[in-house]
Formats: structure tokens, C-alpha cells, sequence
């Protein structure tokens, strides 16, 4: 049987939840900015399970997603990294320059501290992986239109360790953002087909970016890149 003190304590966490949902705007405008369909339908129906009466908008790219910017007074937009031709990253720093009071929450499937340090840095409000979203998107939307900052559970041992170390070892800086996403896939398994087609690119081009990431680095080949990545904390 739970003891009184733990049962305060729910109660307790019930009311902030309850104060949290009020404090939000009455009218919630949210941006959905991924080119996954089915992706974009499941965010719909979470949040729309929480505020029903939630203006609900999809973009499948950045040129979709610069085209919606003006249909609302934006309360949240849910950007994905992993987009066609450029990439949510470098979306990112283009919505922060064009609005940046709307915040900002990265949904991604990468998992790795390089990531979401590259997506705060760049003025994300939130960094949330699409694997806990069901359960820590409400939770995430709440706290960043409040003005805080949310990292999900899974990636704030990450963020710790990357702010103990020194920043100034960071061996992936010298890529751009679009080498590092490509760094990443690669790193996950992807083939460079596979990749060509998540991002919309060419073949060749996905060979350009794999040559500069190996010149960069200072690798002759993709077993060096997998156990050069491995050594400075990318996850897969």
C-alpha cells in the first residue's frame, strides 16, 4: 500500500500538471514539421488527445514549413532533423532568425549528445527523441511554451556528460550540419541508398558528404569512422 507521503506526493505532481495545462494559451497553434505522414498523424492524435481544440498544421520539408509561417500566431513548432534537402538543423537556424519567439522543439530519431547539443546551441527550446515521445511530448510542449527548456529522461545523462567534458575536444565540430546528419546515418546502420532517399539527394552526393566527413577526420574508410564515432559517444 502506497504511504500517505507517497500518495501527497502524486497528488502533488496531479495539481502542478493541472496549473501547467492552464498556464498554456487558449488557443494552441502548433507546427508539425516532418516528412515522415504517419509520423506527423501520431504527434496529431497525442496532442489532439490532450487539447482537443488544438490548431493542428504539417509540413513535410522546409520550404512547406516556411510557407505555413505566416497562416498563425505560432504558440510551438515540432521540427524533425532528418529532412529532405536541408536539413531541420539548419531549418532551425533560419526560424531563429526569422521568428524567434515561437520555440522550438527538436523530435528526431537521433539519439546522440553531438545532436542535441548542435539543436540547443542552435536555439532549440527542447530536444525529444521520437521513441519517448508518447509518453513525454504533452510534458515537453508544456514546458517549453511556459519558456523552460526540456531534454527527454533518456538524453540528460548525455547533456551531462557532454557538458563535463571540454567542449573544445569536440571532434565533430569542424563538420557542417548536414555532414554531421550524414555522420549520423551512417553511424545508425544506414546505407548510403537508404540515406539518398531519406534526404532526397543523389547518391553522388551522399559520397561527397561521406569523403569530406573521412577528409575532415582524418579516416581512410567507413571501419575507422564507425569505431572513431563510437570512441566520442555517438550511439546506435
Amino acid at each position: 500500500m502506497p504511504s500517505i507521503d507517497s500518495v501527497s506526493h502524486q497528488n502533488d505532481l496531479q495539481q502542478l500538471t493541472r496549473k501547467s495545462v492552464h498556464n498554456l494559451p487558449e488557443l494552441l497553434n502548433v507546427l508539425i514539421v516532418d516528412d515522415h505522414p504517419i509520423i506527423r498523424w501520431g504527434m496529431k492524435l497525442l496532442i489532439n488527445d490532450e487539447f482537443p481544440d488544438a490548431t493542428i498544421v504539417e509540413a513535410g520539408n522546409a520550404q512547406q514549413a516556411h510557407a505555413c509561417l505566416p497562416q498563425a500566431n505560432w504558440s510551438i513548432i515540432l521540427l524533425d532533423i532528418s529532412l529532405p534537402r536541408r536539413s531541420g538543423l539548419e531549418l532551425l537556424a533560419e526560424l531563429k532568425r526569422i521568428v524567434p519567439h515561437i520555440p522550438v522543439l527538436m523530435l528526431t530519431v537521433h539519439s546522440d549528445g553531438e545532436c542535441m547539443v548542435k539543436a540547443l546551441k542552435g536555439g532549440a527550446s527542447g530536444y525529444l527523441t521520437k521513441d519517448e515521445a508518447p509518453a513525454e511530448l504533452i510534458t515537453a510542449i508544456q514546458t517549453v511554451i511556459e519558456g523552460e527548456k526540456y531534454i527527454s529522461q533518456g538524453m540528460t545523462h548525455l547533456l551531462i556528460r557532454h557538458i563535463s567534458s571540454d567542449a573544445d575536444g569536440d571532434p565533430f565540430r569542424i563538420l557542417s550540419d548536414r555532414e554531421y546528419e550524414v555522420l549520423q546515418m551512417l553511424t545508425e546502420g544506414q546505407t548510403p541508398t537508404e540515406i539518398s532517399i531519406e534526404l532526397t539527394l543523389s547518391i553522388k552526393t551522399i559520397s561527397t558528404y561521406r569523403s569530406r566527413i573521412l577528409e575532415k577526420l582524418c579516416l581512410k574508410n567507413n571501419s575507422e569512422l564507425m569505431r572513431f564515432a563510437r570512441r566520442h559517444g555517438m550511439s546506435w
